[in-house]
């Protein structure tokens, strides 16, 4: 099997509820596998705050504790992040990303797709292992854009990761636990009108599932990655690119 070398997040908070036409994000999804994740229920849910979670953060009450989080967690594995919010930019860059570039208001899809690639090359200055691009404020026919450039890139597992609200089902510590609902060995409870669904996609090591299009529905019902905890979700992809061992272990 041959493992990605790179990963390329496209996350967004908000569904694509204007239901655009997003044929290569389609494809990312028919051709690879969906999932669940799951958000810590103790933290409120934020564009800010749920990325804090996806970056495997949370808990961490100062940037200081974020940079020893990141070096315990994820060692030499290199990280970035695109945003237009500048709060953001300004925690990870004292949280000691290699690599956090605030987005202007007035940027260009061509001008994002300069910045992904200064992330990811590489030949260039920061060669990141991993790039979360957060979309929140930009169309999805961008993040069709975006996907359409990367597709093919072999070298390169995709991901779009997008929050999805749903039907709270009440649980109860009767029911038996479940994975996701694990951080660090102790049981927490975790949302559940609230989780992420992201698509994953890297030809050679990704599974195949039968979600043919980013059909919310389709990806929570018949995704084949199951579920897990935000708290895991970089640890998943830095277990993928071989920087961390299989989280949980």
């Amino acid at each position: 099997m041959v493992s990605p070398q790179k990963a390329l997040i496209l996350y967004n908070y908000y569904q694509n509820d204007n239901q655009q036409t997003i044929p290569n994000v389609d494809n990312i999804v028919r051709l690879g596998c969906s999932g669940r994740i799951y958000l810590e229920n103790n933290v409120d849910s934020s564009r800010s705050q749920d990325i804090i979670q996806l970056l495997g953060l949370s808990g961490c009450s100062t940037t200081i504790e974020m940079e020893q989080t990141l070096n315990h967690r994820f060692g030499k594995m290199k990280l970035g992040i695109i945003s237009n919010s500048s709060q953001l930019i300004d925690m990870t860059r004292s949280a000691g990303l290699a690599y956090s570039q605030w987005l202007p208001t007035t940027t260009t899809l061509d001008q994002l797709e300069a910045y992904i690639h200064d992330g990811l090359d590489t030949a260039g200055e920061y060669d990141l292992d991993f790039l979360l691009v957060d979309m929140t404020d930009q169309s999805w026919q961008w993040t069709d854009a975006i996907m359409g450039k990367w597709l093919e890139q072999s070298t390169i597992l995709k991901c779009i990761v997008t929050r999805y609200h749903c039907e709270q089902i009440e649980t109860g510590n009767e029911l038996v636990p479940q994975s996701h609902e694990y951080k660090n060995g102790v049981r927490i409870k975790v949302k559940q009108d609230i989780r992420y669904l992201c698509a994953y996609f890297h030809d050679g090591s990704t599974r195949v599932d039968t979600v043919n299009k980013f059909d919310m529905e389709q990806m929570d019902r018949l995704g084949c990655n199951g579920s897990i905890l935000a708290w895991h979700y970089l640890a998943e992809i830095g277990h993928k690119l071989g920087y961390v061992p299989k989280y949980g272990a």
